[in-house]
């Protein structure tokens, strides 16, 4: 496993753990963040060296998170959380069933607002569903005339 992409930057991920410690322990990715948080209305949830976890209000079912061995973003929003698995790039969501994942997408970002989630796939293209219902797809998006490189959220609105 090499070093991290930038010589003058000893910590490529971003996670506080310097690339050449996360290479010398033979288990990490210098490129992948080890540590992630997500906060969120009522919630929060955090992922490190023992997993996934989730706390904040009792009645939130999103406390309740699934078993992901390693996650590259993690999002807390008002009615659901989801984490981006490192390993598939797949979107998981938990506490609202109406997110189903998209079939056949490796994705490398996401983004969760209060009733939406939207994704960028691996070729630059924003997948989103509405968590009121909808599948991936269901918001209307422009097309661009380049492959999209990051994605930010509010409350109601994606860009």
């Amino acid at each position: 496993m090499a070093l991290g992409t930038n010589p003058l930057k000893p910590d490529s991920d971003g996670d506080s753990l310097t690339d050449l410690f996360e290479v010398e322990s033979g288990s990490r990715d210098p490129l992948v963040a080890d540590y992630h948080l997500g906060v969120g209305y009522w919630k929060n949830c955090a992922f490190d060296d023992e997993g996934l976890k989730c706390w904040g209000y009792e009645w939130s079912t999103i406390l309740d998170p699934p078993d992901i061995a390693r996650v590259s973003a993690l999002e807390v929003g008002s009615v659901e959380a989801c984490a981006l698995n490192a390993d598939t790039g797949k979107i998981e969501c938990w506490a609202n069933a109406g997110i189903p994942a998209a079939q056949g997408d490796y994705f490398v970002d996401m983004v969760l607002g209060q009733y939406h989630t939207c994704g960028l796939t691996e070729a630059g293209e924003v997948i989103c569903a509405d968590s009121a219902g909808g599948g991936f797809g269901v918001l209307d998006i422009p097309e661009f005339e380049r492959p999209v490189v990051g994605l930010e959220t509010g409350n109601i609105n994606v860009c």
